[in-house]
């Protein structure tokens, strides 16, 4: 029995699923498929096919198989100049490598179409074997022509292709129109019986699936970015694949309400002390409406000196700057850039935060249950306090009380009603300059629009620059809206130039984090070879614990393309990037992605989401970055509102009645006590009280003291036994 198929589909064009890339060229598609000859049991062969194979001067590629359906024996009939046994590699028992340079790297090397540039052959253990496909590991595929541009894929076995554009249906006629643009950053599902596959769509809304081969039909969705849009022209929405094909959808959307959505984000690859750095701000028009007029405020951190940007900007007052991007049409999104110098006199460890925020803002979809008020909080040292304001922003006075706390570090110091407050109406507090990190976090009122959770950090507020670093981004900040957002990173000595981050870093060394918290991940990169990188692709395989339909796309360096594949791994492709090394140019040298995803729901507790990522230079064997973990907890944060931080093992410390009016009865239990010291610390961390306390159980008199919140801490022959709060009322 001889039988003659393909089984694998196509290497896509660049510019085809290009998210976000700004600018380029057309060029030819490479197409490789695969073409499987079957003479069963005595022979199987696969033969390489290429198409438009024009200039190439270099490319590389795995095929993975099924070892329980065919044996690996050897390549044969190789078709190119150069290419010999020594390109090939089997480095594991079910995959094949191939590296091939071609020897005229001038003019490269062409081909004519339907040329088979090699066979594989094996020994058939099945009948009808077809699992072979292109794999991203250990090596991606790539083909790079003289212009140096690369071509990268990660596709399962596949029997074909759907492709599409996805457009705003302005004239509701379920058709895509001359003058209907398409959308960009919006997704497209696939459901299967055997998993739901991604695709996210490029500048000018078009879209690419491989059609997996162990699927018969597929149901197409929608995910748009928010809910203003519908595809209610999706009907005939079920693809019958069976047999394979190359298959075209295009999807008109129309919008279900007419409102503005403005998106922005900022970063930067890393801060380092008396260097110029970097920051990109990334923005978009995701609403259904085009918007007059738009406006990005950027705050930055007081120790960074604003020298340039790619766009004008006008100086508002201290380190804050405004910068017009005019008008934005549906679906239109930009980048720019702003250089700034991080002061030398920045502590090393130290945190700094940039804040950006996009205008105008409409709120749509509120909630007839909210009653108007909106609360903001902002922090500041001054001189020796740490002072917070909680202010009504909003353009109603506040129906209900709210509520507050504070963190001190990593441990609730407070937690306090706030009795409503009026149009503008503030609330005012202050805490000592000690040192520590202080955080304030404020409830919004129920059915509040939005995604607002209302907190500021303080760091660094010491007279001698002896502070405690590393809990800014230990919690969340409050950029749950899409036209704001926040940045916030650690100057750094040493670093590793390959690298991920996870936001909210996570509490304590077990990064615990909610459930249903949202992480947003970074990931750097560095050339730090010996010449410049054409291309760079990074690969991202998500935890089952986190779900793709709800990936979001940040800030970046450099434009590239995203592909999501079998479902789950990202795959962002840097093409033409023309990274310098960094010997040649270590500022230039760097670069960076970052992307937010949800959890999925309700995750269980004691969870693990771990992620990393990998590299990959070229033709270079890829860079494995660290993984990131979070854990999953509730109510992780260590509250001395209520409790005592015990110390010695077994010891319990009791205070009857609490809060104290006039005295109280301390107790001790779990050790024997012969006298101990009892000293107590007003909100400014004074010491307002140094006492002896003789034996197990004394009693504790206000005496002058007045009415408020105050820390004690009990020591007995030089050692700390305990420490919490007390409240004299």
């Amino acid at each position: 029995m001889k039988v003659l198929y393909s089984s694998i589909s196509q290497i896509r064009s660049l510019f085809l699923a290009a998210l976000l890339l700004v600018g380029g060229a057309a060029y030819s598609q490479v197409t490789l498929a695969t073409q499987v000859v079957e003479d069963f049991p005595n022979s199987l062969q696969v033969n390489l096919v290429a198409s438009n194979f024009q200039n190439i001067v270099g490319m590389q590629f795995t095929v993975e198989f099924d070892p329980a359906e065919a044996e690996y024996l050897n390549f044969s009939d190789l078709n190119l100049p150069g290419f010999g046994g020594g390109n090939i590699s089997n480095p594991l028992p079910n995959k094949i490598t191939v590296s091939w340079i071609s020897p005229d790297l001038v003019n490269g090397t062409t081909v004519p179409d339907a040329t088979v540039i090699a066979k594989l052959n094996f020994t058939p253990l099945v009948a009808d074997a077809c699992s072979f496909l292109f794999s991203q590991f250990p090596t991606p595929t790539e083909f790079t022509d003289i212009n140096g541009e690369a071509e990268w894929i990660v596709i399962d076995c596949a029997i074909g292709s759907l492709t599409g554009t996805l457009a705003a249906d302005l004239n509701d006629n379920c058709q895509i129109d001359a003058g209907e643009n398409g959308l960009p950053n919006f997704k497209v599902a696939l459901q299967g019986d055997n998993g739901t596959y991604y695709s996210v769509t490029d500048l000018h809304g078009n879209y690419f699936f491989p059609l997996p081969a162990n699927e018969t039909t597929l149901l197409a969705s929608v995910i748009p970015p928010n809910g203003y849009w519908d595809a209610p022209c999706l009907v005939n929405n079920v693809i019958d694949i069976n047999g394979g094909g190359n298959f075209s959808l295009d999807i008109p959307i129309t919008a279900n309400l007419l409102c503005t959505e403005l998106w922005v984000d900022v970063s930067t690859t890393l801060l380092r002390r008396c260097f110029d750095n970097t920051y990109t701000v990334s923005y978009c028009n995701q609403g259904t409406l085009p918007v007059i007029g738009v406006e990005v405020t950027v705050e930055l951190d007081e120790y960074l000196d604003v020298l340039a940007s790619s766009i004008p900007w006008s100086l508002i007052e201290g380190n804050t700057y405004t910068f017009s991007l005019g008008d934005l049409e549906v679906g239109e999104c930009g980048i720019f850039t702003i250089t700034a110098n991080l002061s030398c006199d920045a502590v090393l460890g130290q945190t700094h935060c940039v804040e950006a925020v996009i205008s105008p803002v409409e709120t749509c979809n509120t909630s007839s249950s909210w009653d108007g008020s909106s609360l903001s909080v902002q922090g500041n040292c001054d001189g020796n306090e740490v002072q917070f304001e909680i202010r009504n922003i909003g353009s109603e006075n506040m129906s209900a009380p709210s509520s507050y706390i504070v963190i001190e570090d990593d441990m609730i110091k407070m937690s306090e009603p706030i009795d409503p407050l009026n149009v503008d109406q503030t609330l005012n507090f202050s805490f000592p300059a000690n040192g520590s990190t202080w955080r304030v976090e404020v409830a919004q009122a129920p059915f509040h629009p939005g995604n607002s959770q209302p907190s500021a950090t303080v760091e660094g507020c010491d007279t001698d620059d002896d502070f405690s670093t590393g809990f800014v981004n230990m919690f969340g900040f409050d950029e749950g809206d899409p036209f704001v957002a926040i940045d916030c990173q650690q100057n750094l000595g040493s670093y590793d130039p390959n690298d991920k981050q996870g936001f909210p870093a996570g509490y304590r060394d077990e990064h615990l984090i909610a459930p249903n918290t949202p992480i947003e991940y970074k990931i750097r990169f560095q050339n730090t070879g010996t010449d410049t990188a054409f291309t760079v692709v990074v690969f991202d395989t998500l935890s089952t614990l986190l779900d793709p339909a709800t990936l979001r796309t940040g800030a970046y360096s450099h434009p590239y393309q995203l592909d999501i594949l079998d479902g789950h791994i990202l795959k962002f492709t840097f093409n033409h990037i023309l990274l310098p090394d960094s010997t040649t140019n270590e500022p230039a040298s760097h670069g960076f992605v970052q992307f937010k995803i949800d959890q999925q729901p309700d995750v269980a507790i004691g969870s693990m989401i771990y992620n990393d990522a990998a590299i990959y230079f070229d033709f270079n064997d890829p860079v494995i970055t660290n993984t990131t973990f979070h854990r999953i907890g509730i109510d992780f944060i260590q509250d001395v509102t209520s409790a005592q931080e015990v110390f010695a093992p077994g010891l319990e410390v009791q205070i009857t009645p609490h809060p104290i009016h006039g005295e109280a009865q301390m107790k001790v239990f779990g050790m024997e006590l012969q006298e101990s010291t009892l000293r107590l610390y007003d909100g400014f961390g004074r010491l307002v009280r140094n006492a002896d306390a003789p034996g197990n159980e004394w009693t504790l008199e206000r005496e002058s003291l007045p009415a408020g919140i105050y820390w004690y801490t009990l020591q007995s022959e030089g050692r700390l036994l305990a420490t919490g709060k007390l409240i004299f009322q």
